[in-house]
């Protein structure tokens, strides 16, 4: 199921949807806390609670619903900055935002990417071995079979063909 998928069910109130997307998106949410802002365990859990509650009451406003995961990771970094500032509150300036949380954002973002194109590709073709996806990842093949399995298109023998030409060239 797609991320926008997930969103629309949420909507409709269907709680085992609020459960996956709490589910998919955990990890991503809680290692902005603890890598980028390098928050400690306590205050990390403070904000991964504060973003779910506040993503239920606010995701009527979330314009596109494939939108979720960049809405997610920016409401996460401005619940971490708050927190950080509150921290913060007997020095005197504004609290500048750690280096390298854009490249650490970034990088979770890739993670997950890469993350949910190998789930849909080994839920679509079983066959396929770890293995043989690191070689389709190296060859960049992973991203062209991910996108032809989401266009539903259908190619004969694909999960037979796909293993044969990851490891062949």
């Amino acid at each position: 199921m797609t991320d926008a998928q997930l969103v629309a069910r949420c909507r409709e109130g269907d709680d085992d949807a609020w459960r996956e997307l709490v589910e998919r998106f955990s990890r991503y949410v809680y290692a902005i806390a603890v890598q980028a802002f390098r928050l400690p365990q306590a205050d990390a859990e403070d904000v991964f609670q504060e973003v779910f509650a506040r993503a239920y009451v606010n995701l009527p406003k979330l314009r596109d619903d494939s939108a979720i995961r960049p809405w997610l990771g920016q409401l996460t970094r401005r619940l971490c900055l708050d927190t950080l500032r509150a921290g913060a509150r007997e020095q005197v300036g504004d609290l500048p935002e750690p280096s390298g949380v854009d490249e650490t954002i970034a990088n979770l973002d890739e993670a997950l990417a890469v993350f949910a194109i190998v789930n849909a590709i080994t839920s679509n073709l079983p066959d396929v071995t770890d293995v043989q996806i690191l070689e389709l990842h190296k060859k960049g093949w992973l991203a062209l079979i991910y996108f032809h399995l989401q266009s539903q298109q259908h190619w004969p023998n694909l999960s037979r063909m796909v293993p044969q030409a990851a490891v062949a060239a």
